[in-house]
């Protein structure tokens, strides 16, 4: 890159070679030799260290961890929703979802029409 200068050349220009008095002083880029190897190491090391906090939290607080002593005694059922009522309440939507996909196959394979034809026709009726 170069520094600013007071002079701009024009687009159209066809002058070539001499003095460029609209470039200053030349730099070189850094690239990536420009920084040291500590910056690099940062920069590919930080993302897992985050990652590894984020799951040792999520890890720790879930209960998953050893050493949590429970109650097999207590009734935890209004927490989780995970019990036979819950697997029945379900089955309903999950018959409507199928319903659902297999209406969509077999209005789609019904179709022998393509949709240009479709508008045509449809301006044809009017």
């Amino acid at each position: 890159w170069y520094e600013r200068t007071a002079y701009h050349k024009v687009l159209y220009s066809t002058c070539e070679g001499g003095d460029r008095i609209d470039q200053g002083t030349p730099h070189l880029c850094p690239g990536i030799n420009g920084h040291s190897a500590i910056f690099w190491m940062l920069v590919i090391l930080f993302p897992f260290a985050i990652t590894a906090l984020v799951a040792w939290w999520w890890y720790s607080k879930s209960g998953m961890a050893r050493g949590k002593v429970t109650c097999a005694l207590c009734n935890y059922s209004h927490v989780s929703g995970s019990g036979v009522t819950a697997t029945l309440a379900s089955v309903p939507w999950f018959l409507l979802g199928l319903s659902g996909i297999a209406f969509e196959y077999i209005a789609s394979s019904l179709e022998s029409v393509d949709e240009d034809a479709q508008v045509l026709h449809f301006e044809d009726e009017e």
